[in-house]
């Protein structure tokens, strides 16, 4: 693939998800078979069976550059795929409500050389209850790239490092960027005003762990039925 081979969601984001659709536009591996990161992939179609349901960690990163990315924030994503697809979003990092998980992600989040989270990380989450099955990597460059896609604001999305775990004030942009995919997911492929740029997505700031196909089939799948959405506070 590349976001970022190129690119999703997004995704959803499509980042998500294109998130975090394009990042979120993902069916994902487990946690024991995680794949190598890849970007995701530029305009394609897919065939691909895909899963009824896809538990999804997104994470926002400073700069996927840097040797030591700082965490920015870090939300969990439901993807259900029944005759009514839906989009599903809570936040994990930073966070009010929970504090202690925030703390604990806080403390062990960190990335191997190849830009994985390493084991200590993923062990936080199965320790604190919390079900993947894939997980997706995104900074500011990527977030940028999705932000004027979704909103068709040329603002730039910005990766501010909280000043605690309980420093939720930036949150606000996190929900602006999923609130202007889920709208856009929300109108026929045909009619949307803007089409993405997969071109803006780069390994060098969108990386996922997961594979081509199943991304591509989930994408596709979302994008055709106009996924119902839930944003948590």
């Amino acid at each position: 693939m590349s976001s970022k081979v190129r690119i999703f969601f997004l995704l959803v984001i499509c980042f998500l998800c294109a998130s975090l659709g394009g990042l979120l536009a993902l069916r994902l591996g487990s946690p024991s078979s995680a794949a190598t990161p890849t970007p995701l992939p530029p305009k394609a179609t897919s065939s691909a069976t895909v899963q009824e349901r896809t538990n999804l960690v997104i994470i926002q990163v400073n700069d996927l550059r840097d040797s030591s990315p700082r965490l920015v924030s870090m939300w969990y994503s439901i993807i259900l795929l029944k005759k009514q697809p839906s989009l599903t979003f809570k936040p994990l990092y930073p966070s009010q409500k929970d504090l202690s998980l925030a703390r604990d992600l806080q403390k062990n989040f960190s990335l191997n050389a190849d830009r994985q989270p390493k084991a200590g990380f993923l062990n936080t989450l199965q320790e604190n209850q919390i079900p993947w099955d894939a997980w997706l990597i995104f900074d500011s460059k990527s977030g940028t790239a999705l932000y004027r896609w979704a909103l068709g604001e040329s603002a730039a999305f910005t990766s501010q490092t909280p000043e605690s775990p309980r420093d939720t004030s930036h949150l606000d942009q996190d929900h602006s960027l999923l609130n202007g995919i889920c709208d856009m997911l929300s109108i026929p492929a045909q009619d949307r005003p803007r089409a993405f740029d997969w071109d803006l997505l780069t390994s060098d700031h969108f990386v996922t762990s997961v594979d081509l196909s199943s991304a591509l089939g989930l994408w596709h799948h979302l994008s055709d039925q106009s996924p119902r959405c839930k944003i948590h506070p």
